[in-house]
């Protein structure tokens, strides 16, 4: 996929050295990302006075619906939205890479065509790209990227230049004293959008540059868990508490990303191109939990497994879970047979006695406080390897198990909240201002295919004939139009993108959130 990172050192060297690919763009373009913003909670807050950046800009500009699709599996639109293609050209189609054998979170490894980011410092313009799913490793680009992983632990290649990782201690550290008060309340992806913003609104690296695509991820995660607040009429769970707590939290995503923008656009030129854009809206879901359960402590309790963690002593357990994290809904467990596993200790004729144990002794395991099981059984085991396959649906959770009289509170390791949801049908919204943009114009049906084609046009560089989106060009004064007619040619693709990735130990920590919030099982 990538080329080789010695032959793009050589590259990046003679952007400054040979010139401009194409004359400077005229104006630059700022793009912001903001995951799961709902058009209904806009128009909402705005009418009620709040959010006073996406009121002036939307009146300075336009603001509309823009068409998801793929299900609106975050990943792959924003890389949609980053190359123009279709997910079956770009080689990002789901949350999991299709290159591994193993659930591996998708990376810039896997994306098979260039990037706008990519494009842009080809043609010598300067570019910023921070937070954008899916851009980890860093890519060598004519500017600064900072990656989706920056905030794990332990991991290289999150910045380009590399040096800058350097700095992003005391960048976040700036950022936090600055944005304390944006998404108050939560750690929750709330650090790097403050890092983002900051970086944004700073440009500590060297600049000016011509594009910046800034990602916000904080409206999605909280939209999940809490957009209960915004159609309460449709829960009976709603509560005077609720409201005050994590109903504020809710409404605060929404205030902050509006601050945030506020920070963006009043340090971006003022004849900058402004594009804000979301991946998708929201609706109301069946609300549910998602309880985080070690399944281990669980059997321990119940003397069916022994030993440290999750690693289990073998000799002492009858026993065992299988790929079953806690995050996971089911449970897959295993029997330590005599024949069938290295140190089984259950003989074989008493397989079928203990399984029906073991499913009594699971079915009595309740939440205190409700008296709701823990577990549900399914009637077939999931998968050949599985005994018993033990479903965790979070109905009625609390934060202590009752397990044969005695209450216990560390096999709950977290419940999370689970209220709204998305799917293709429910669209993004997309605004646009600045002084070459049409006010309130009306647009031919926008999608998401069509945000890398604009920025194109917007950065007078050619459109690829091989893009599925088109430019926007009704979202502009006609007689910018006039002057900076779109221009293409048939692509800017130069042969096959080779690389790969090892797995890293931050890929579980990022499938243990897209388990919690129930993107992936």
């Amino acid at each position: 996929m990538k080329l080789n990172r010695a032959l793009w050192l050589v590259v990046v060297g003679l952007w400054s050295l040979l010139g401009a690919r194409d004359a400077r763009a005229a104006q630059p373009v700022i793009v912001v990302g903001l995951d799961g913003l709902e058009m209904r909670v806009l128009q909402q807050m705005m009418s009620d006075g709040e959010l006073p950046t996406f009121r002036k800009l939307s009146s300075q500009g336009f603001l509309t619906h823009l068409a998801t699709d793929y299900g609106s599996r975050s990943p792959v639109v924003w890389t949609t939205v980053a190359t123009g293609h279709e997910p079956s050209t770009h080689g990002i189609t789901d949350f999991l890479s299709t290159s591994s054998e193993t659930q591996v979170p998708v990376s810039s490894s896997d994306r098979q065509v260039k990037a706008i980011w990519n494009i842009a410092s080809e043609a010598n313009r300067r570019v910023m790209v921070l937070g954008w799913w899916a851009s980890w490793p860093a890519e060598p680009i004519n500017g600064l990227m900072i990656t989706d992983r920056v905030s794990r632990e332990g991991i290289e290649d999150t910045t380009w230049p590399a040096s800058y990782a350097h700095d992003l201690a005391s960048w976040s550290t700036q950022a936090d004293r600055a944005y304390e008060s944006f998404y108050a309340g939560s750690d929750f992806y709330g650090p790097d959008d403050r890092l983002f913003t900051w970086v944004a609104t700073h440009q500590p690296a060297e600049g000016p540059f011509d594009l910046a695509m800034v990602y916000l991820h904080r409206v999605d995660v909280t939209a999940h868990q809490y957009w209960k607040y915004f159609e309460p009429d449709r829960f009976d769970t709603i509560t005077p508490e609720g409201r005050r707590t994590e109903g504020a939290l809710f409404f605060d995503a929404y205030r902050g990303v509006d601050r945030a923008l506020k920070e963006i656009v009043d340090a971006a030129p003022e004849e900058a191109l402004i594009i804000v854009l979301s991946d998708h809206g929201f609706k109301a879901l069946e609300e549910q939990n998602r309880v985080s359960l070690s399944i281990e402590r669980v059997l321990s309790r119940l003397g069916y497994w022994s030993g440290t963690g999750t690693t289990p002593d073998m000799p002492n357990t009858r026993v065992y879970p299988r790929g079953s994290h806690p995050t996971r809904v089911q449970k897959c467990l295993v029997v330590n047979l005599q024949g069938r596993e290295a140190h089984g200790v259950v003989p074989s004729q008493h397989k079928d006695r203990l399984v029906a144990r073991l499913e009594e002794d699971l079915a009595a395991v309740t939440y205190e406080g409700t008296g709701a099981p823990v577990f549900e059984i399914d009637e077939t085991p999931a998968k050949p390897e599985c005994d018993l396959t033990a479903n965790v649906p979070g109905h009625g959770a609390t934060g202590s198990v009752v397990i044969e009289g005695t209450v216990y509170d560390d096999p709950v390791l977290s419940i999370t909240l689970r209220t709204g949801g998305h799917t293709a049908r429910q669209p993004g919204v997309l605004m646009m201002v600045g002084p070459q943009v049409q006010p309130g114009a009306t647009l031919d049906e926008p999608t998401i295919r069509d945000i890398t084609p604009t920025v194109l046009m917007a950065m007078e560089l050619p459109v690829g004939d091989d893009m599925t989106g088109r430019p926007l060009v009704e979202a502009f004064r006609p007689a910018w139009v006039q002057a900076h007619p779109v221009r293409s040619q048939p692509t800017w693709e130069d042969g096959a993108r080779e690389g790969t990735r090892d797995a890293h130990e931050s890929d579980e920590d990022i499938l243990e959130e897209l388990r919690a919030i129930g993107y992936i099982e």
